[in-house]
């Protein structure tokens, strides 16, 4: 009875898991936390552009792991490679 009950809670977290990763496909970059600018502390004392966001179309938010996983074209599309 528990290992029914057990498969049906993690059941809904998936599916719930799910339908938000389907709403909500991006995510904030690691790096900038989605500023799009990175501090340049040692160099210029000023700011510069994060990297890695210079390369998505959507700088400061990345496609979530869960889109490559289930959707790698458009996860592709989606970051501009």
């Amino acid at each position: 009875m528990t290992a029914v009950i057990l498969a049906l809670v993690v059941g809904v977290i998936i599916v719930g898991y799910g339908l938000h990763v389907a709403k909500n496909p991006w995510r904030r970059c690691l790096r900038c936390g989605g500023g799009g600018m990175l501090d340049a502390r040692f160099i210029t004392q000023g700011r510069r552009v994060c990297g890695c966001c210079a390369k998505s179309q959507r700088g400061g938010h990345h496609p979530r792991i869960a889109v490559w996983v289930t959707q790698p074209s458009k996860a592709k599309q989606m970051a501009g490679r």
